[in-house]
């Protein structure tokens, strides 16, 4: 997944964390590898034509790293 733009803050600003990729059939199917269900890609939705994985990947143990991106 190509990273578009990302905000990861600590403290009380990591409420304001976002990781943004393109809403494209590619990378779809990448987050379902990753183990997220449909419902969970359609909470990443926002009205840019973006998804914001951040939030759900995080739950599933993943880390962002700027240079790597998602890890597990």
């Amino acid at each position: 997944m190509e990273i578009i733009d990302f905000m990861i803050c600590s403290g009380s600003l990591a409420k304001y964390n976002y990781v943004l990729v393109q809403d494209c059939p590619e990378n779809i199917a990448h987050l379902k590898k990753m183990g997220c269900t449909d419902k969970e890609i359609e909470s990443m939705r926002d009205d840019d034509n973006y998804l914001d994985p951040y939030t759900v990947l995080k739950k599933k143990n993943y880390k962002f790293s700027p240079i790597k991106g998602f890890t597990k």
